[in-house]
């Protein structure tokens, strides 16, 4: 029964490694960047909107690398960071607790 929970606990935080966190942020950052090249030739009426997301986007650039940040310490200092992305609202559009556990285990 014990290798079963231990099981289930590694299947919830597999999806998390290195290479997926890297991925992601070379994804945010393309996104954001293609996001900043069409507001530039986007008409007035669209602008606004398009700065608003690429800022969005930017500041999902920054979460996720101080995310990744807290998953390269050791354990205390890990939990010690997490609380702190937590406080300032890091994990605003994350799924929250899960997202905590899984940055203080993994």
């Amino acid at each position: 029964m014990g290798s079963t929970s231990i099981l289930s606990l590694r299947n919830l935080f597999q999806k998390d490694s290195a290479t997926q966190t890297a991925a992601h942020l070379s994804q945010l950052v393309m996104f954001a960047d293609g996001v900043h090249e069409v507001s530039l030739k986007a008409p007035e009426r669209y602008r606004n909107q398009l700065v608003k997301l690429e800022s969005s986007y930017r500041q999902r650039v920054e979460t996720t690398k101080n995310r990744a940040a807290v998953r390269e310490k050791w354990l205390l200092p890990r939990i010690v960071a997490a609380g702190g992305l937590w406080m300032h609202g890091g994990y605003r559009n994350s799924n929250g607790l899960k997202s905590i556990v899984r940055d203080i285990v993994g």
